[in-house]
C-alpha cells in the first residue's frame, strides 16, 4: 500500500515539474516557419509593444531597405520603412497620415504606416538577390549600427550588434536559402 502511494506521489510530482517547466517557457513569440512545410525554424520571445524588422539589399539600387514592424494587440503591424534610394517596389508617394523624415545618415524614413497583417502572417522570400535579415530590439533607434549586416550573407545564423543590443538574424541560415518564410506572432507553450 505504501509503495502505491509513493508511485502516485512520484507521478504527481513529475506532472507538476513538467507543468512548471512548460509554463516557464510559455509566452508570446515571434515564430519563424518554413512557408511551404509549416515547420518551425526559430522562435524569439517578443512582448507587446516590441519591434522587429526585416531588411534586405534592394536588387536595383543596391542599398538597404528595412521594414519595421511592431506588436500591438497581439498582431503584427508595419510601422516604418527605411530606405536609401528609389527602385522597383519602393514607395514613392505618402499615403494619408504617413510622414517622411530623414535619418542621421540620409536614410528616407516613412513612418506612421500602421497597417496590420489581417491573416497574422508576414510572408517573405529568402535569399533571392540578397539575404533577408531579421532585426530585433530598438530597430528605429539603432538601424545604422546594423546596416553593414542587412542583406549580407554570413556564416553564422545570429549575431549581436553591441550598440543598442540589436539582434541580427540571417533568415537564409535559419530557414534555408531560396525558401519562403512565414513570420507570425503566437502563443507558444515551450
Amino acid at each position: 500500500m505504501k509503495r502505491k502511494y509513493l508511485m502516485w506521489a512520484a507521478a504527481i510530482i513529475a506532472v507538476i515539474a513538467a507543468a512548471l517547466f512548460l509554463c516557464n517557457k510559455a509566452g508570446w513569440y515571434l515564430v519563424i516557419r518554413d512557408g511551404d512545410t509549416g515547420q518551425v525554424c526559430a522562435k524569439y520571445p517578443l512582448d507587446e509593444g516590441d519591434s522587429f524588422a526585416v531588411g534586405f539589399i534592394h536588387s536595383v539600387n543596391k542599398s538597404p531597405l528595412i521594414d519595421v514592424y511592431y506588436i500591438e494587440d497581439k498582431q503584427i503591424y508595419v510601422e516604418e520603412t527605411i530606405y536609401y534610394g528609389f527602385g522597383a517596389g519602393v514607395q514613392t508617394e505618402l499615403n494619408p497620415g504617413e510622414e517622411l523624415s530623414y535619418g542621421p545618415d540620409g536614410a528616407m524614413i516613412v513612418s506612421n504606416i500602421h497597417k496590420c497583417f489581417s491573416n497574422g502572417s508576414l510572408l517573405c522570400s529568402v535569399g533571392m538577390a540578397s539575404d533577408k535579415t531579421l532585426l530585433m530590439g530598438d530597430v528605429l533607434g539603432h538601424y545604422t549600427d546594423a546596416l553593414d549586416r542587412v542583406g549580407v550573407y554570413v556564416d553564422e545564423a545570429e549575431t549581436q550588434v553591441d550598440i543598442g543590443e540589436l539582434r541580427v538574424v540571417s533568415l537564409s541560415n535559419v530557414c534555408g536559402r531560396y525558401s519562403v518564410v512565414s513570420i507570425n506572432y503566437q502563443w507558444q507553450w515551450f
